[in-house]
Order: C-alpha cells, then structure tokens, then sequence
C-alpha cells in the first residue's frame, strides 16, 4: 500500500507537517480574526454605552434646566402676584385713608 521509500517518506512526512501548519495557521488566524472581531464589538459597544451615558447625562441636564427655568418662572409669577398684590393693598389703604380724611372733612365741615 505505502512505498516505504526513504524518500517518499520524507516527502509524506514534509507534506504532513506542512498541512499540520497550514492547519495551524489557518486556525490561528480564525481565532485573531475572530478575536479582532470581538474587539472590534467590544469597542463598539464601549463607545455605544458612552454615548448612551452622556446622551444619558444630558438628558438629566435638559430635564434640570427644565425644571429649574419652571421654578425660576413660577418664583418670578409669585413675585409679580406678590407686588401686584402688595401695591393693591397700598392703593386700597391709600384710597381708603383718603375717602376717611374725606369723610372727616366732609363731616367737620357739615357739623362747622
């Protein structure tokens, strides 16, 4: 069955080691390629989460900002109600100490 040749034998020997590399090799590079791949992923889903996060923290800054503009308003309104209604109940306490010296007057110069 097998030429038990010298030199065929080296010859199957050379030929099973030079597949047993190219074996190896081609194996070796499917595990760099894959492992390349995997890195690849992996960075890509790092710089995704970073993103995620800062499109995150962004979002908690909007909604703040939000918040805080609402606030600043709604003190800002309360003001303007509060002076609105402080200066009504000068002008009411003004109109109603004018229409009593009025009314005294009116009174003192009846009864005069």
């Amino acid at each position: 069955m097998f030429d038990f040749n010298p030199l065929f034998r080296f010859f199957f020997f050379f030929v099973t080691v030079s597949w047993f590399f190219f074996f190896f090799v081609t194996v070796s590079w499917f595990f760099f390629f894959f492992v390349t791949v995997s890195w690849f992923f992996f960075f890509f889903v790092t710089v995704s989460w970073f993103f995620f996060f800062f499109v995150t923290v962004s979002w908690f800054f909007f909604f703040f900002v939000t918040v805080s503009w609402f606030f600043f308003f709604f003190v800002t309104v309360s003001w303007f109600f509060f002076f609105f209604v402080a200066v009504s109940w000068f002008f009411f306490f003004f109109v109603a100490v004018s229409w009593f010296f009025f009314f005294f007057v009116a009174v003192s110069c009846w009864c005069y």
